[in-house]
Order: C-alpha cells, then structure tokens, then sequence
C-alpha cells in the first residue's frame, strides 16, 4: 500500500502549485504560464506555481524570481513582504496571514543540494525566526513548508517537522511527528502528511461562530481516520485531503459549504482557502465549493510546460520576422508606380486632367460646346493613363499576393498565443 501511495504521490506531485485558494480569492494556472482568477494577475506571465494566503496572491516565474499582489499594510503596519522580490532561484513559497516563505536552492558540487529557506513579512510572533532550521539536521533539506495566520513550518527530508511562531493553540506542536512528506497550516492549525497516507494535525479545533459569537466545535484536526491521502490542504478552521483515487474529504467549519467535496472526482489537487476549497481535475477543469468566484469556464489549468517558454520564443521571433517581410514588401509597394514605365507620363496626365476638369468648372451654364471639347481632351488624356495604372495596379496586386499568405500566418500565429492564455 505504502509503494502505491508514494506512486500516486509523485504522480500528482507536478499539479501542486496549480490552485490557489486564498481569502475570496482562487487563482488558476494556465498551462502555458498565464494565471486566470483576478484582474490584477491578468498580465502575470511565465508563470509555474501560484500562492495564496490571506489577501495576498504570489506567482513564482519560471526564471525563480515571484510576482505578488495585495495589501502591504496591516494596521497601519507595513508588511515588509515587498522583500520577496529580489530574492532569486526560488523553487516554493507559502503565504501566511502577514508574512512570505520561500524555499531557494544552491547545487553544491554539482552532487549536494542545499536548501535555504527565507521568510519575510511581520514577524511578531516569531513566525520568522527560521535562522538555524537550515543548521537542524543539516544533511536533510526542507522538503515543503508552509505558512499559518502567525506561524511558519517546514517538513525536513528525514520526516521530521519544524515550527515557530503563534502557540497560543498548539499549532507549533509538532516535535513529535515523524515519517512527514508534506505540512499545511490553516489559520490557526497544522497539518502533515505522513508517508504511510495518512494524517495528523494540531492546533485549533473550533471556530467562531457569529450567531452564539462564542468559539464551538468544528473538527478541522478530526483527521485521524483518514487513509490514502496523497495530498493535504489547510483552510481557515477546515481541512481538506486528496485521496489516491481522486477523491476528496473534508473535516472543519462547513458554515459555506467548504467541506462539500463529497462527489469530487478525478481530482489531482486541492486547495483550502479562508472558507472554500477548490479541485483540479484531470481534464484541466476546475470545481469550487463557493460562489467567491466562477470557475466553470476555466479551461487548460495545469502545470506549467517549461518548453512553452522556447516554443513562444520561437513563434514570437517568427511573428517579428513576418512582419519585417510585410514591412519590406509595403516599401516595394510604395516604389510600384514611380519605376513603372510611363510613370511620369502619367502623372503630367493627371496633372492636365485637373487642370482640364477646373476650366470646366468655370463655364457657364450654357457653354455645352466648350464643355463637350475639354470632356474630349479629359477622356483622352484618362486612355492614355489608363495602361499605365492597370501595370501599378498589376505588379501591387502580384506584391500583395506576396503578403497574403504571411498576415495569415501572423493570424494563426496570434490565435495559438491567445489560445494557450
């Protein structure tokens, strides 16, 4: 059992970082690194992961640096979060409440990889005093971390679990956990994975409820009984987990339906946000338990194709070179009619026909005979233009025929850019 949940593990293992569910917030990712679920990440490109933890969102690039909206205040306090982006050669990132996570990477000898964790952001509750996990079983790296309302915590490669921060509900707990894959935290609770699939969790195992306005029972560390889980995620006050066979449970506070997940299938990935949760399928479809956003029309959410950054590159230099084509035949264009043969004829032609069509013009309203001689010489003069424009209109037809073909491509070109966005 143990072999085939470790299988399934890292079969979806390439879909975390697909979905993210946030406060009222649920982002998506496009295949082709384009991010969909807010207006203010409509221009987030190269994209491979997204984040989300209270009202702020995050997408780590392709090239490891992040991009990241919302608010940088929090009662009047500056949220130093801006930090996170100049750090470089980010591989993950957790969303706290009021502070960042990143785990980066350093290749040591081209055999030995250190992992160095950094967080950034308020740190009143000691959710940013990581310093010496890093020093804490050194020949194990962080294998996954995440971040709570006021708490950090990682997962190391040798299943143990480090936490700081707020314990005001034993969230931090966790020194006793071993055989550890991943962590998740919710607000104010932790939850790991353990290898075996199945799952533990401390901390805060109430809500607040508006109606009694007093903290009663939710359940969200109710996860004793869970077995083949594969994949863990924290909300506010519930907890979600993705079984090997696709479907998904659910325990905690259900005030919005966010446990709802019952009929869920073929799901590779889940997400728990403050009060709703949301899946990935297989097929590249998403489903919500809320109505926070709409998700029905989401197509192509998936992870990130790495290629896609060369192939873009490669259309997109096509698409330049395509234009310079249509650019150069425009100039051949423009020069068609003063290096056709009988061109100057044709403009001193013109030139008499509105002089002609001007004295015209000017008769009187009776001088029918005058008019019918300098219509004669107007006639005349337009037969004899007549050969020289059908040669211009000729050879810019043969040129335009030239440029057809590469506007089609250029079509084509920005179809398949729109499409995969």
């Amino acid at each position: 059992m143990n072999d085939s949940i470790r299988s399934e593990r890292e079969r979806i293992a390439k879909f975390q970082g697909c979905i993210a569910a946030g406060f009222l917030r649920t982002l998506g990712l496009k295949t082709y690194g384009d991010v969909v679920g807010a207006s203010d990440v409509s221009g987030w490109r190269d994209i491979i992961a997204v984040y989300a933890g209270g009202d702020r969102v995050v997408g780590l690039k392709a090239d490891g640096t992040v991009v990241k909206v919302g608010h940088s205040e929090y009662d009047g306090t500056k949220i130093q979060c801006d930090a996170i982006s100049g750090l470089r050669g980010i591989t993950s990132i957790a969303v706290g409440g009021h502070h960042i996570v990143a785990l980066s990477e350093n290749v040591i000898d081209n055999d030995w990889k250190l992992v160095n964790i950094t967080v950034v952001g308020l740190g009143a509750h000691g959710q940013c005093n990581v310093g010496n996990w890093e020093k804490i079983a050194p020949s194990y790296p962080i294998i996954s971390v995440a971040a709570g309302w006021a708490h950090t915590v990682c997962a190391k490669a040798n299943g143990m679990v480090l936490a700081v921060g707020d314990n005001k509900d034993g969230q931090c707990n966790v020194g006793g956990w071993r055989d550890i894959v991943s962590v998740s935290a919710g607000y104010y609770h932790t939850v790991g994975l353990k290898a075996d699939g199945t799952v533990v969790a401390v901390g805060d195992n109430k809500s607040y409820n508006p109606n009694t306005k007093k903290m009663e029972y939710a359940g969200q560390c109710d996860t004793q009984d869970w077995r083949d889980i594969v994949s863990v995620s924290a909300g506010n006050s519930h907890t979600v987990g993705l079984k090997a066979d696709g479907t998904v449970v659910a325990v905690g506070e259900n005030d919005r339906g966010q446990c709802n997940v019952g009929d869920w299938r073929d799901i590779v990935s889940v997400s728990a946000g403050y009060s709703h949760t949301v899946g990935l399928k297989t097929d590249g479809t998403v489903v919500e338990t809320s109505l926070h956003s709409s998700v029905d029309s989401w197509r192509h959410i998936g992870p990130f194709s790495k290629k896609w950054i060369e192939v873009k590159a490669e259309i997109e230099s096509e698409k330049n070179s395509l234009t310079e084509q249509i650019d150069a035949l425009n100039k051949e264009i423009s020069a068609i009619s003063e290096n056709t043969d009988g061109y100057a004829n044709m403009v001193e032609l013109q030139n008499k026909i509105q002089k002609l069509n001007s004295e015209k013009s000017e008769l009187g309203f009776f001088k029918f005979k005058e008019k019918k001689v300098i219509q004669e010489q107007i006639d005349s003069a337009n037969n004899e233009i007549a050969p020289i424009r059908a040669r211009i209109d000729s050879a810019t037809e043969e040129v335009q025929k030239r440029i057809s073909p590469l506007r089609g491509r250029i079509e084509a070109i920005d179809t398949e850019l729109t499409k995969r966005r």
